[in-house]
């Protein structure tokens, strides 16, 4: 017994010894280690240590970068290869939303581990939340940071669609120099006259697009529904108005003119979409079919002076003129043009000169007329009884007549064809006096006679005293 005893007892020794000696050499390793950790440590220089916090952050994961580019892409269109990263930080969230919950989400309530991250496209920034492995990416506000020149490119490209339909050129010769947001009305502050438009305020883009020797202004809505262009702000050339409405505007403005063709040329034409079958010109007392109607706003200048304003439809088959737009004589700028259903008809063949006086208290309207012979005759016209009263003839002589017609000639009576001279504002009880000679026509009204130039007071006067 005393033997098995002292062998038991033994090997116990040698297991105690040997778990001792393995603790003692466990702990001199850690030692050791803890020195080295120190040595190392106290070579480096102290301002390079950082927290564990801002080291993660300088170590963003290419999972968050590739994801948080996807989303920007897919919101604006802007390619991922353009977007750089300019700052990230490791965050914990609060909730499984990152922190950015929407009033009817639910969340779950746990810190989450993750990142927050700020992109550019050189001219705008986003700031993104993302979760550890990027599977959720939220961004920090609806708009980029600096919105001025930020256009979704999903407008950009119908921006510059319609613009390369417009003028004919591809999209890369295309180029968007501005763009900025601004608040309008349901027709983005470009409705026509006659044109009802919500009364909303929405915000549009205005954005302006070159176009080789071209410049195009176009405003658009926010979900790009809706574009119109903005025709005084641009600047456009006739090089894509359809040689056949460009043919129909020159006849129609020569035929309104008595002008030939070849004293006419459009110096401008933009492409319109008009509101109504009217061309947005509805004239008093008509009806107009409320459509969209596609078309053209071309400016034809006359080279003597003065420019006029058409509205056309797509092919040029309707074609309306914009009097208020025109400029009817670089000369006379307070001259407006007499409408072609008010212009009387051209001289008889034995007809020099023609005055058609009407208005007055009465409505009295009576025409006076001069024939190569030397005869003045007067008629009155538009009596409400059936009885015609003979028409008063009277008689000048040669030189008389000779005179009138050198007073014609200085003049230049065709510098005033298709002119008018209204009334001054708030005028009444006046008479309005059409004058016709073989070089055309014009109008005037008697209480603003000492206003009008002087070479057709010279008519004036030399005709009052044929007539009277």
């Amino acid at each position: 017994m005393k033997q098995d005893f002292s062998r038991t007892h033994k090997r116990h020794k040698i297991v105690t010894v040997l778990l001792l000696s393995s603790i003692l050499s466990l702990c001199a390793g850690m030692n050791l280690l803890d020195a080295a950790t120190i040595s190392v440590a106290s070579s480096l220089p102290t301002d390079n240590i950082t927290p564990l916090k801002q080291s993660r952050a300088s170590q963003l994961p290419p999972a968050i970068v590739n994801a948080v580019r996807s989303d920007v892409s897919r919101r604006t269109g802007i390619a991922r290869g353009q977007l750089r990263v300019v700052s990230s930080s490791a965050e914990t969230w609060s909730d499984t939303c990152l922190g950015l919950a929407t009033p009817e989400e639910l969340c779950g309530q746990m810190l989450v581990e993750g990142w927050r991250v700020v992109v550019t496209d050189g001219s705008q920034k986003w700031t993104y939340r993302t979760d550890s492995t990027g599977s959720t990416v939220r961004l920090e506000k609806d708009k980029p940071d600096n919105q001025s020149g930020s256009l979704p490119r999903t407008l950009a490209n119908t921006v510059l669609q319609t613009a390369s339909q417009r003028t004919g050129l591809l999209t890369s010769e295309l180029r968007i120099v501005k763009s900025e947001q601004m608040v309008a009305d349901g027709c983005l502050g470009l409705g026509g006259a006659a044109e009802a438009c919500l009364e909303i305020a929405q915000n549009v883009w205005e954005v302006t697009v070159e176009a080789k020797q071209q410049r195009l202004v176009y405003r658009i809505d926010s979900n790009g529904s809706q574009i119109r262009l903005n025709q005084e702000a641009s600047s456009i050339s006739d090089g894509s108005l359809p040689k056949s409405v460009s043919d129909r505007v020159v006849q129609f403005a020569s035929d309104q003119l008595r002008l030939p063709i070849s004293q006419l040329e459009i110096t401008q034409a933009q492409q319109q979409t008009w509101s109504n079958s009217c061309l947005d010109l509805q004239r008093p007392e008509e009806r107009c079919m409320g459509v969209i109607t596609p078309g053209w706003r071309v400016t034809v200048a006359v080279k003597k002076g003065g420019q006029l304003v058409y509205h056309t439809d797509d092919n040029g088959t309707r074609i309306r003129f914009n009097q208020e737009a025109s400029r009817i004589s670089a000369n006379f700028p307070n001259a407006i043009l007499i409408p072609d259903s008010e212009l009387p008809p051209p001289l008889g063949q034995r007809e020099i000169f023609r005055a058609i006086t009407t208005g007055g208290i009465a409505g009295i309207t009576y025409q006076t007329t001069l024939t190569n012979e030397g005869e003045v005759i007067r008629v009155p016209l538009g009596l409400n009884n059936n009885t015609t009263p003979p028409p008063q003839i009277s008689r000048i002589s040669r030189q008389q007549l000779q005179r009138f017609q050198q007073v014609l000639q200085r003049a230049k009576f065709s510098q005033f064809n298709h002119l008018q001279f209204p009334a001054p504002p708030g005028s009444a009880d006046y008479f309005s006096i059409t004058l016709t000679s073989k070089e055309g026509t014009t109008r005037y009204v008697d209480i603003a006679q000492d206003q009008l130039p002087e070479s057709l007071q010279s008519v004036i006067q030399a005709w009052n005293q044929i007539a009277n």
